[in-house]
């Protein structure tokens, strides 16, 4: 099952609901809320705690790096040093499934971590590469 943009705390507490109540064989996230160090317009800290709850039943999470600081609990920022990306990795790490493999999008250069014996890998934009 994929999940994407999902628009409503509604409709977050019903898939939430179903995944709980149907076990999926697998899940793929990816937490549309925000970009560019800000949440998108009509969402609230509220839908963002529905999302960080609906984001611990994913097997493969693929926040970009605004909506990576969100699921941890930060205000975005758009500095993304090496330091604070492995930060937010290991705290996205520690809220999900011990198996659930993190994708972070939207960042100028690839790295690949092992966080507790998993695996985060964040993605580069192509277009940043000259």
């Amino acid at each position: 099952m994929a999940i994407g943009y999902v628009g409503s705390e509604a409709l977050v507490a019903k898939l939430d609901h179903y995944l709980e109540n149907n076990p999926v064989s697998f899940v793929v996230i990816d937490p549309v809320m925000g970009d560019h160090g800000t949440l998108y317009d009509g969402f609230n800290q509220s839908y963002v705690e529905q999302i960080r709850q609906l984001s611990h039943r994913a097997d493969v999470l693929t926040p970009n790096w605004t909506e990576a600081q969100l699921l941890v609990g930060d205000n975005p920022s758009s500095e993304a040093t090496e330091q604070r990306i492995s930060e937010v990795l290991n705290r996205l790490t520690e809220q999900t499934k011990p198996h659930t493999l993190i994708v972070i999008t939207g960042l100028h250069w690839p790295i690949v971590r092992m966080f507790g014996g998993r695996m985060a890998i964040i993605c580069g934009d192509r277009s940043s590469h000259h």
